[in-house]
């Protein structure tokens, strides 16, 4: 009877062992999923601080180069009249081309059209080509609001918020409303643009397109 006794306790005790040793097991596999999550959060979370560190080196990199342009409108525009006297002017752009800010200046006489472009960092010419064309429709800008520009592009600025930077502006002359018209288009690190398009004769906002 002992003996009968003693071995239903020692299988009583086996059972308890082993159900004691699975719970355990399965609380290690459970710590390791919980792990797991975590370490993949956190590497979402660094993926995500990446990007926008990223993001954010981007703009920053593009207002630096932006900041860091030594040549002015006007003299960009200076170094085309130095050339070509006589020869006006129908269209005036600032953007950047092949990772370089450029001024490019569209020209006309009676005869020929003129494509010129200026270095907006070192003020190289980059290009000056002349081709045969009628002109007959090309209408001048005023070059006397040349400096009306920059204002106009800190208002936009501000406006838009510190997240966006100058990627591009351009002036024509509107022959529907017969005035001189600025476009600037501002971006953000996201790629995000605004475009804004004033008189440049009154200053006024004409329109604005996000």
């Amino acid at each position: 009877m002992k003996k009968l006794i003693l071995a239903m306790a020692f299988v009583f005790l086996l059972t308890g062992c082993q159900s004691g040793q699975n719970v355990k097991t399965e609380n290690k596999n459970n710590g390791n999923v919980v792990t797991e999550q975590n370490n993949t959060n956190n590497k979402d979370e660094s993926n995500t601080t990446n990007n926008q560190d990223k993001g954010d080196t981007t703009s920053n990199q593009e207002s630096t180069e932006v900041a860091n342009i030594t040549v002015a409108p006007a003299d960009a525009i200076a170094k085309f009249n130095e050339k070509y006297p006589d020869v006006k002017i129908d269209e005036f752009s600032f953007g950047k081309e092949n990772r370089t800010f450029v001024y490019e200046i569209s020209g006309f006489d009676d005869k020929s059209e003129y494509e010129f472009e200026v270095d907006a960092t070192a003020g190289t010419i980059l290009k000056d080509n002349t081709e045969m064309d009628n002109t007959s429709d090309n209408t001048a800008i005023n070059l006397d609001l040349i400096n009306e520009i920059q204002p106009l592009i800190d208002k936009s600025l501000t406006e838009a918020g510190s997240d966006y930077h100058l990627d591009s502006y351009s002036v024509e002359f509107e022959k529907n409303g017969n005035f001189n018209k600025l476009d600037i288009e501002l971006e953000n690190s996201k790629g995000q643009d605004i475009e804004f398009e004033y008189n440049l004769d009154t200053k006024e906002l004409i329109k604005k397109d996000m």
